[in-house]
């Protein structure tokens, strides 16, 4: 909200805008409810989702649980969540310190605006966690269980996308945050009609103890997943092709 990029989507927007700027990294239960009794004070046409992971899924949850349900547009600032075209979105509940998933169609956005400009003042740490995340989506829904040719076909195209340009991006270069961007959403794609494994699980466990951003917990997991998963034959075989 302080970045300046706000004011490029507010000069976009008629009428009356209200700015709901709490949000914090793992959006929690509380804050939720928070933006819910707003919604309902001020009756939007519709609600806008600036920002990373954490923005969008908050503002999911605000969505789904006004009884307005308002349509819902998002605009992410970081590639790496993919939550632009997911049905998922990860509350925290912060006195028990867990994670919860939240997976229900009425999630899905009404329509997602990818543009790489928005990225530029992403700093290298957050590129390289949120690239990590977009990796992790690919590889999770290659060795889910509901995979099809079709989810296969998004994740592949995302995993050998991201790994080529994930360094690039890290390193500044506009046209690798494109790319990425473009990434993290197929991924989101493949994942949601796929499904995610037990990389994600054991992240969402660990972060909502320990508030490790999200992406950092899934490259940390992901090797030893990927040994584990294939050990049987079919699945093998699948991470070899993304090799």
């Amino acid at each position: 909200a302080s970045s300046g990029l706000l004011d490029r989507v507010k000069n976009r927007l008629t009428g009356a805008v209200e700015i709901f700027d709490q949000v914090e990294p793992d959006p929690s239960l509380r804050l939720v409810a928070q933006g819910v009794r707003m919604l309902r004070d001020f009756g939007p046409e519709a609600v806008v989702a600036f920002g990373g992971g954490s923005p969008m899924d908050c503002a999911k949850g605000m969505c789904w649980f006004s009884d307005r349900h308002p349509p819902l547009w998002c605009i992410p600032t970081t590639a790496g969540t993919g939550s632009e075209v997911t049905s998922f979105a990860v509350l925290t509940d912060t006195d028990q310190g867990v994670k919860y998933p939240l997976v229900e169609e009425g999630l899905l956005p009404e329509a997602a605006i990818l543009d790489a400009s928005l990225l530029e003042g992403v700093p290298p740490h957050v590129t390289a966690d949120t690239g990590m995340d977009v990796l992790t989506h690919a590889a999770e829904a290659v060795a889910a269980k509901g995979a099809s040719p079709f989810s296969d076909a998004l994740a592949e195209k995302a995993f050998a996308l991201a790994y080529r340009r994930l360094p690039e991006a890290h390193a500044g270069s506009r046209e690798a945050k494109q790319d990425m961007l473009l990434a993290s959403c197929m991924a989101g794609m493949a994942f949601n009609a796929a499904g995610l494994g037990v990389c994600h699980s054991m992240a969402h466990a660990l972060g909502g103890r320990f508030h490790v951003p999200h992406g950092r917990l899934n490259a940390l997991l992901l090797p030893g997943v990927i040994q584990f998963n294939a050990v049987e034959q079919r699945t093998a075989e699948k991470y070899a092709r993304l090799a």
